[in-house]
């Protein structure tokens, strides 16, 4: 009897398969043409994407007046931050947004571009709204992203 159990509970884990999650990261800065005033800033973006969500977590560190964050794939976007002018020379922001939510991009296909190392964070701000500093994102554990240095901060 105990063998059956065991076995039934072993066939029963197996069936139970949890969604397939993958994981990228991303360290972020200034683009060749930002400004002077954007050197020494940094970031890193950590991004899940199950067959549920997209889950996020964005710090960015020497920048003032961020009015938007996205992941850009293509020419495409998922705004991962939009609430207005940020204050502070730091910013956190994590968020999940359900994958029926993100109407410009195909999950298949943002998947597939997140697998190649083709999509992008980019950072847009008041005075540079063509975006200021950009990330790529990779599998995890390849783009070695570590939290900014709040040493280096800009005024």
């Amino acid at each position: 009897m105990l063998t059956w159990i065991i076995a039934a509970g072993a066939s029963a884990a197996l069936i139970a398969v949890p969604p397939s999650v993958t994981q990228y990261d991303a360290v972020i800065a200034p683009d060749a043409a930002a400004p002077e005033s954007f050197i020494g800033s940094a970031g890193v973006v950590h991004i899940s994407l199950s067959d549920d969500a997209l889950r996020y977590d964005v710090t960015i560190a020497g920048v003032r007046h961020i009015t938007n964050i996205a992941l850009v794939d293509s020419g495409r976007a998922v705004e991962l931050y939009g609430a207005g002018d940020s204050r502070g020379n730091e910013l956190h922001v994590q968020g999940e947004i359900p994958a029926s939510q993100i109407d410009d991009i195909p999950a298949s296909q943002l998947s597939m571009d997140l697998s190649k190392g083709v999509a992008e964070v980019v950072v847009f701000t008041t005075n540079e709204p063509g975006g200021v500093m950009e990330g790529t994102l990779k599998p995890a554990g390849l783009a070695a992203p570590t939290e900014p240095s709040t040493a280096r901060l800009i005024s």
